[in-house]
């Protein structure tokens, strides 16, 4: 049963995965940019460079139901950053 409500729910947590990748991302050089630390070239996509396009973070993707959609997140998640 649970690999049939993963199948369902694989979509929207893959998507939910690459959003998670995103905001992590996002956080790390935001952190980096606080503690003054050299940001790679292209890397000033920070969360003050976000407000001022009006963006305050990315919208959540509600969270898995079944086993298999929360690992679909997580390596989806992982392989997005790796």
């Amino acid at each position: 049963m649970d690999v049939a409500k993963g199948a369902t729910e694989s979509p929207m947590q893959a998507l939910g995965g690459v959003r998670d990748a995103a905001q992590n991302t996002a956080d790390f050089l935001d952190w980096m940019d606080e503690h003054e630390i050299d940001l790679p070239p292209g890397g000033r996509l920070t969360k003050a460079a976000w407000k001022k396009l009006g963006i305050t973070g990315l919208p959540e993707v509600r969270g898995a139901k079944s086993v298999t959609g929360d690992v679909v997140r997580v390596v989806t998640q992982f392989v997005i950053c790796a």
